[in-house]
């Protein structure tokens, strides 16, 4: 045990008032025999190391009051004169004595609090060290994930690409959808996202914005969920800017969701007229909705044709996607 664990565990009688009365009182009492059986002969001494101690056990107050009995004990039965038979000498040795033991009772106390606090403060200091290495292990966890997510990115655009400045276009907007949805979970300490927050901030990426309706329950996103459903957001509302609904003024898109304590679903619908035929080839952001998403959230998903315009559905396990308050 530590100098400092010891002195904590001596302050913390001070939360029990009869023990520490009681310890102060033992203190002064053995004071008072040593100095009775003993040929000390300045009458107040052997008391000062039990208002040291009253001051540590028991607190300044109940301090005072062991050195205000220490002075009625000598007072009473040690003094030559008889009992409370004092002399001009006696009443200024007195007053010194009580004046010596409120210095004693006032720089012990201070002493303690100063030691007390020096070491919460050192504690405080280490716990920040350790947390700041936790968050450091953490964030290289996450970088690394991303750097892994970027290259994938990069590589699949690459693929699709007709020319370099279709791909620096595409993969910029990507990396712009993902640096948006990396913004909103540093404002929320990296805990949590609100879902309608993702899609408003998405929305508000693209330069023309068609008819959109959004329905479900208000929900706050894991990271993991976030970061997921954020690049597939970023890739359907491409997707319908270009060919699908909001590539002309005739669509609408309608974002659903739900869920209950085992399950999540979230839902995109498209209607266009006229309607679109068929899928493109599988690009890149076909793989992010069919594959990429799916997989990371533990889940399954359904990109589809229907008669009056695309759809896409994803069922996920709900403790991946609904974060805990």
């Amino acid at each position: 045990m530590n100098r400092n664990a010891i002195i904590r565990r001596i302050y913390g009688i001070r939360a029990h008032f009869k023990l520490s009365v009681a310890i102060s009182l033992i203190a002064v009492f053995l004071s008072f025999l040593i100095r009775y059986f003993t040929p000390i002969t300045i009458s107040y001494v052997s008391f000062y190391p039990a208002i040291l101690l009253a001051t540590v056990v028991a607190g300044p107050l109940i301090a005072v009051g062991a050195a205000v009995l220490s002075a009625a004990l000598v007072a009473a039965f040690l003094n030559p004169l008889g009992p409370f038979v004092m002399t001009e000498g006696d009443i200024w040795s007195l007053g010194a004595f009580l004046t010596v033991n409120l210095l004693i009772i006032a720089t012990t106390d201070f002493l303690l609090k100063t030691v007390i606090q020096c070491n919460d403060q050192a504690d405080q200091l280490v716990a920040a060290d350790q947390h700041t290495h936790v968050l450091l292990r953490e964030l290289s966890h996450r970088m690394k994930n991303q750097y892994a997510v970027i290259l994938a990115m990069s590589r699949a655009t690459a693929k699709t690409a007709t020319s370099v400045a279709e791909f620096q276009h595409n993969f910029t907007q990507r990396l712009h959808g993902l640096s948006r949805t990396h913004d909103l979970l540093v404002e929320s300490d990296w805990k949590s996202v609100p879902l309608e927050d993702l899609i408003s901030i998405e929305m508000e990426a693209v330069s023309r914005k068609g008819a959109l309706s959004v329905q479900g329950p208000p929900l706050k996103l894991t990271p993991i969920a976030a970061v997921n459903l954020g690049m597939a957001l970023h890739e359907l509302i491409t997707n319908s800017l270009r060919h699908g609904a909001w590539s002309s003024n005739h669509g609408n898109v309608r974002i659903s969701w739900r869920y209950d304590r085992t399950d999540f679903y979230l839902d995109w619908h498209e209607t266009v007229e006229p309607a679109v035929e068929e899928l493109g080839p599988k690009g890149f952001g076909r793989k992010i909705l069919e594959s990429v998403v799916p997989v990371a959230l533990e889940g399954t998903s359904e990109l589809v044709l229907q008669a009056d315009g695309l759809y896409w559905h994803l069922r996920t396990p709900a403790k991946l996607i609904v974060a805990e308050d």
